[in-house]
């Protein structure tokens, strides 16, 4: 009798992981046309509009452009409106000249770090004449370079605070009424990264904002999943970015437009799969499985610190020249 029950609760455990590993390939493999994620939101005789914030480079850029070539409207929420009108024109030539169609692009001028009531207006206003039903919170800052905490400045943790919270979280609650009023219901993106969940040492403010990316996103999920809007967390590896510094594209690195493609195609699926959130790469989601079930959790903590600490150590010294080189020729 002892036996059987085991043999019964092997083999349930064995069926279980064999079909989450079914929906991880499915996931990441798998994946839904480009055009897919067009008939999922679009209404009738409406063009879907997107929202993307932080949409200058990087990332946010390559969702903008993406979105563009799969017949969405872009509203470009950045700071910078000279980089707002050149991305702007960028993506209206690459459309055109793929023979796309016009490209219907708007720009608005946001400083995220700056209070809500300077920038949101302008946003909410520019997002009331289109039939909005996707945003990509996707703006965020970090410090230059991994500090122990106590080294941040006031001014640095202020901007983390406020760009990587505060806008993201006032940007859904102010646009989402809009996409719950449609038939087809939309989708949010909210941006975090590995190290949200991860956590990591001298990058104590980023990594809390990241985590807080991750969790406002999975609970939003679950409160209008039946009002038909889609909630997706983007916890990326590395993605070459200004922000990260990497130039190369590799089978661990992946580009702005290699990223947006994989995740837009994966919020393409009914109810995305069964997945609330993304690596948006299996090599990445690989890394974190790795990071979370084989290695121990301080070691893992102790090993990201050793890392941090050469970085510290080499931006230090690299400040300490910048300066010297600037004394000499003042």
């Amino acid at each position: 009798m002892l036996g059987t029950i085991l043999i019964l609760i092997g083999a349930i455990f064995v069926a279980t992981k064999l079909y989450q590993l079914a929906c991880w390939v499915r996931f990441y493999f798998m994946l839904p046309p480009p055009e897919q994620l067009r008939r999922k939101y679009e209404e009738p005789g409406k063009r879907p509009f997107a929202m993307v914030s932080g949409a200058t480079g990087g990332i946010g850029f390559g969702f903008a452009h993406t979105l563009a070539l799969r017949g969405f409207g872009v509203v470009l929420a950045s700071r910078s409106e000279s980089k707002l009108e050149e991305c702007a024109k960028k993506i209206q030539d690459d459309v055109k000249a793929k023979g796309k169609g016009p490209a219907e692009i708007i720009t608005v001028v946001c400083d995220f770090a700056t209070p809500t009531e300077k920038w949101l207006p302008a946003l909410v206003k520019a997002c009331e004449g289109v039939d909005l039903c996707l945003l990509v919170n996707n703006v965020g800052v970090n410090n230059p370079f991994p500090q122990f905490f106590t080294d941040h400045t006031d001014e640095v943790v202020e901007d983390i605070i406020n760009v990587n919270i505060r806008a993201n979280t006032f940007i859904t609650k102010a646009l989402l009424p809009q996409m719950v009023k449609r038939n087809n219901g939309g989708a949010v993106l909210s941006f975090g990264s590995m190290f949200g969940p991860l956590g990591a040492p001298m990058l104590a403010p980023y990594s809390a904002s990241k985590a807080y990316a991750y969790s406002f996103s999975l609970s939003l999920y679950e409160e209008y999943r039946a009002k038909g809007i889609d909630f997706l967390a983007v916890n990326p590896g590395y993605v070459m970015s200004n922000m990260s510094k990497l130039k190369k594209e590799s089978w661990l690195i992946t580009s702005p437009m290699t990223c947006a493609d994989t995740v837009l195609r994966q919020l393409s699926f009914p109810d995305q799969a069964g997945y609330t959130w993304t690596a948006t790469h299996w090599a990445h989601h690989l890394q974190y499985w790795a990071a979370t079930r084989l290695v121990p959790e301080r070691l893992r903590l102790q090993q990201i610190q050793k890392i941090h600490v050469k970085i510290n150590k080499a931006a230090m010294r690299k400040k300490a020249r910048e300066e010297a080189e600037a004394a000499k020729t003042q």
